[in-house]
């Protein structure tokens, strides 16, 4: 009996020593075979495996796996006022703090002559850079107004320069943020929910 578990102990020496032996010799003749091989046991890609030899020595190093990000789009939000139906955009025109209507339908910004002789009086719009000209508005009619650009408008921390305004002669024409603006800001939708217009770059 003593001998038939020497023989077993014998035999599973002889096969230790052999595949350490077997795997020093293929680490030694094929040491990135062997370091791959080494890799997946250790739960390492095989990408992410660095040969490395010292002092004649094959060293397996796991080297950081470099993650590839998905360019995130940038977004800011703009808190918007609803007031009879309508959403009121804070903005300002010149430096000028001004409540305009979020109009999709209107083409341009607008101002009305009330506006304008304010921007004009604090030297804010040159007016000789105002033209007279002919403008269409809701119902389809087309009326005289006339076109100006603001040097800089202002949308929470977004900042517009040289933007084309139409002027309006009624006194009680609304103030108007219009697509001419909108397309200048990228995509955008609203959250009615939380009353925020938020724009994509």
């Amino acid at each position: 009996m003593k001998k038939f578990f020497s023989g077993i102990l014998k035999g599973f020496i002889f096969s230790i020593v052999g595949i350490v032996a077997f795997m020093w010799l293929f680490s030694v003749l094929f040491p990135r075979a062997y370091n791959v091989l080494e890799g997946k046991v250790l739960g390492i890609e095989a990408d992410s495996v660095i040969t490395v030899v010292q002092n004649k020595d094959t060293l397996a190093i796991a080297k950081p796996k470099e993650k590839k990000e998905l360019p995130k789009l940038s977004e800011r939000s703009v808190k918007l006022e609803h007031e009879n139906g309508c959403y009121i955009i804070p903005t300002k025109v010149n430096g000028i703090p001004m409540k305009m209507t979020l109009d999709t339908g209107a083409s341009h910004l607008t101002l009305s002559i009330v506006e304008y002789e304010f921007l004009r009086k604090q030297k804010l719009i040159e007016e000789s850079s105002v033209q007279e000209g002919e403008c269409t508005i809701a119902n389809g009619e087309k009326v005289k107004c006339y076109f100006t650009k603001i040097s800089e408008l202002t949308i929470g921390d977004i900042s517009l320069k040289d933007v084309e305004c139409d002027i309006m002669e009624q006194q009680d024409a609304p103030v108007l943020l219009g697509m001419n603006v909108l397309k200048k800001l990228g995509n955008f939708y609203i959250d009615y929910n939380n009353n925020l217009l938020t724009f994509k770059d």
